[in-house]
């Protein structure tokens, strides 16, 4: 597993709940599809998290780890490769989707987020119920995966650096008709 230690590796069985979860599966549905119980599930996501030092809400942060680290082999989970084409109209993002989407996958919250990007709170929620629903799903891993699996990930830029300036769009001037 490359950049893993031993102490930080994570298990065939962490790997494939992650998995489920970047699938856009719920944990009744994981739990189903991996035959285990909640009990083990949330298990293998808790010593996950621990290991991979994500805190807060694991699952997105967890399916951003195992994009990062190459984790999910596309032998074993074809479905979730990083895919080489452009993204089809419906899934491509303009500049500033991208960089909310990368702080959601950084596991920043609104507050984090805006106070990093220099943007109102409610900018961020503008951004991410429009990346939501551009993705067609309400499922922060699921979206994270869509966004390494369609080349928008990893996009964030560094610390302090101000995001490029909107466009001013024209002003319409009234035509007067004599």
């Amino acid at each position: 597993m490359a950049g893993d230690t031993p102490d930080t590796a994570l298990s065939p069985a962490q790997i494939s709940v992650i998995a489920a979860y970047a699938r856009g599966l719920h944990t009744a549905q994981v739990c189903t599809t991996l035959g285990m119980s909640q009990r083990a599930v949330r298990g293998h996501i808790a010593r996950a998290a621990r290991r991979a030092h994500i805190t807060g809400r694991p699952l997105g942060g967890l399916v951003h780890h195992c994009y990062q680290q190459r984790l999910f082999d596309t032998s074993a989970y074809p479905d979730l490769a990083v895919r080489t084409t452009a993204p089809p109209p419906a899934l491509r993002l303009q500049h500033r989707p991208r960089i909310v989407l990368g702080c959601m996958a950084e596991g920043l919250s609104l507050n984090a987020t805006a106070n990093e990007l220099g943007i109102s709170k409610a900018s961020v929620m503008t951004y991410r119920k429009r990346i939501f629903a551009q993705f067609g799903t309400r499922e922060l891993p699921r979206v994270i995966a869509m966004g390494w699996q369609w080349g928008h990930l990893p996009l964030r830029p560094p610390a302090g650096a101000p995001l490029p300036a909107r466009r001013a769009t024209p002003t319409r001037r009234a035509v007067v008709t004599p």
